[in-house]
């Protein structure tokens, strides 16, 4: 009778040799209970109402890689495109993001009108006055074998608005952009 029991405690003990057996993630792996931790590139789409961008991060041995090419963004937004570089946090399956100001200043859009009784030239100028950033927060499927993960985010900048009528300057308005979008995504290739 103790023989049976013995053994199959010995196959119980085989079995889960390992860390993490007991129904959670190996060690070191930062609450992944993927092979390869949290390693690999990751890849979203950001959507959001008249917004639509891609975000892409890299991690390596743990941690975000300082490849500029691995960890970027590119959101079109109001008939703009902007870009930056994406900084990531994982850690035990939240994804933190933050969207570094964009690298492209938006092009100024002038609108121009002639009043047609006195002539008068009314010019409305709308330029950037900090470059769009943001953040995003999103959920990693600890379940899912290709690390899918989904959240929200912000895109946020400031625009001046400025009136000219007939050569002076009227009016000069501030204009904060604030876009919310999901966001979507994948770890796209394991790393190590």
């Amino acid at each position: 009778m103790k023989r049976p029991i013995v053994l199959l405690m010995l196959a119980f003990t085989a079995a889960t040799v390992h860390a993490g057996s007991f129904g959670g993630p190996p060690p070191f792996q930062n609450g992944s209970p993927l092979t390869s931790g949290v390693n690999g590139n990751y890849q979203a789409s950001a959507r959001g109402s008249n917004l639509s961008g891609i975000i892409t991060f890299c991690y390596s041995a743990g941690i975000q890689t300082t490849s500029a090419t691995q960890n970027h963004w590119y959101i079109f937004y109001q008939g703009e495109v902007f870009n930056g570089w994406s900084d990531v946090a994982i850690n035990d399956g939240d994804i933190a993001g933050v969207l570094e100001a964009s690298l492209t200043a938006p092009v100024n859009r002038v609108t121009t009108t002639t009043d047609p009784t006195t002539g008068t030239v009314t010019t409305v100028t709308l330029a950037a006055v900090s470059n769009p950033g943001g953040y995003f927060n999103a959920k990693l499927n600890n379940n899912s074998p290709t690390g899918t993960f989904k959240g929200t985010g912000v895109l946020s900048g400031v625009f001046s608005d400025t009136t000219d009528v007939g050569g002076t300057t009227t009016t000069v308005t501030t204009e904060p952009i604030s876009a919310p979008y999901k966001v979507k995504g994948v770890r796209a290739a394991t790393g190590t």
